[in-house]
């Protein structure tokens, strides 16, 4: 274990929404159009899996793998 360099816990925590915040947020998109469908399928998988804004938005159908489920 020597030269084992122990990581530093950050400074300052992100922020992070509560639950009536996630709920209100969410029920801000209807899902009543293609756009607001699309929209709120951007929100819910930006809460679900932490993913980035970036990450998320350069996603192609080519990264889908049904197969697998990821």
């Amino acid at each position: 274990m020597v030269g084992v360099v122990i990581p530093k816990p950050p400074s300052r925590y992100p922020e992070v929404l509560t639950r009536d915040e996630i709920k209100k947020l969410v029920a801000t998109v209807t899902p009543n159009s293609w756009g607001s469908i699309r929209n709120r399928a951007l929100v819910l998988a930006i809460l679900d899996t932490g993913v980035r804004l970036g990450e998320l938005i350069r996603l192609d159908l080519g990264d889908l793998h049904l197969r697998d489920m990821t």
